[in-house]
């Protein structure tokens, strides 16, 4: 969604390293587009989040509203949009046991009057419990031991915006996380829990009450972090007034993609999510340049990149459609 534990990431200048040579057996593949299928009664629809095996969620769109979607095994299953008193607007992550997370918003104007954090519960949606007095709470991950880490802004005395965690095993709690910066939130969460966090001066990552800055982007003016896996950190830098996609490793180097204006998902492997320089999808693999979508950035939209080596979102032309796209 382009908006959203590094063994050696540091404040200080980092090296630029030359990104290394795919494999050839990817490089010669060609990425072939599928599409999962809408619930009866949806005009469109995309795809968010995976649970990295095989499976999806995102939401379609109903004449009600926003409807939250899970795809798995060749089945559709609508969540529903009802969160409280609000209604589903994204779903921004999910596990590998398949648990959904994100946020619904009550109408209000020229804002939300409320925005839920939720998580799914089997067929349903469920809002999580929040700070006294938040009006804003946002999901934005969930790892796989089933901790779901987010924000809530808070009004009033004491008020500001923290990152907060859900803890598995303790159902029913909001905890206020150590550590974390001030200005600083939770963006994304990677699979052992680490958080990248977003916020002035450039990307963070928050691991076992720790928080550290990723190293800094040699001839950059600014960078901001857009995901995280396995260590590893895509995102976007300036560097002489243009705006150019990077990957940050555990090591602590930082590679500039090629070709690239910004990078947005990445798996596990370091297969990244981004947009070239003729402003169109496209992949990187571990920093090389590895393929261009056809079509505009009006029809096809990468979302999501899965650890089984798909990447998902929405393609067509009237009427997005939930997709994936696979190497073969």
């Amino acid at each position: 969604m382009k908006l959203r534990a590094l063994g050696c990431a540091v404040a200080a200048g980092a090296a630029v390293v030359t990104a290394p040579a795919a494999a050839s057996a990817a490089a010669a593949c060609t990425w072939t587009p599928s599409a999962l299928g809408l619930p009866a009664g949806a005009s469109d629809g995309g795809i968010t989040a995976t649970d990295h095996q095989g499976g999806y969620a995102g939401t379609a769109a109903f004449s009600d509203g926003a409807h939250v979607v899970t795809w798995k095994n060749g089945k559709v299953t609508d969540l529903g949009s009802r969160v409280s008193y609000g209604s589903a607007s994204a779903v921004l992550g999910e596990n590998r046991a398949g648990t959904v997370v994100g946020y619904a918003t009550a109408a209000g104007f020229p804002t939300p009057t409320h925005a839920y954090a939720f998580r799914s519960a089997g067929t349903r949606l469920e809002a999580l419990p929040e700070l006294p007095n938040t009006w804003l709470a946002s999901a934005q991950g969930i790892d796989d031991k089933g901790n779901i880490f987010g924000v809530n802004a808070v009004q009033g005395a004491g008020g500001g915006s923290y990152t907060v965690e859900w803890p598995a095993d303790q159902p029913g709690q909001v905890v206020k996380l150590a550590g974390i910066p001030a200005a600083k939130n939770a963006l994304q969460v990677d699979h052992d829990g680490s958080l990248l966090l977003s916020g002035e001066g450039g990307p963070w990552i928050w691991r076992d009450g720790k928080a550290t800055p990723l190293a800094k982007v040699p001839g950059a003016t600014s960078a901001t972090g857009s995901a995280i896996s396995n260590g590893r950190v895509a995102g976007t830098a300036t560097i002489g007034g243009a705006s150019v996609g990077v990957l940050w490793n555990p090591d602590g180097s930082v590679v500039k993609l090629p070709k690239s204006t910004g990078a947005y998902h990445l798996n596990s492997a370091g297969l990244t999510a981004g947009v070239n320089s003729d402003d169109t999808e496209a992949l990187w693999r571990l920093g090389q340049f590895d393929h261009t979508f056809p079509g505009s950035r009006f029809d096809t939209f990468v979302e999501v990149v899965s650890d089984d080596g798909t990447v998902a979102g929405k393609h067509g032309g009237d009427k997005l459609q939930p997709t994936v796209w696979r190497c073969r």
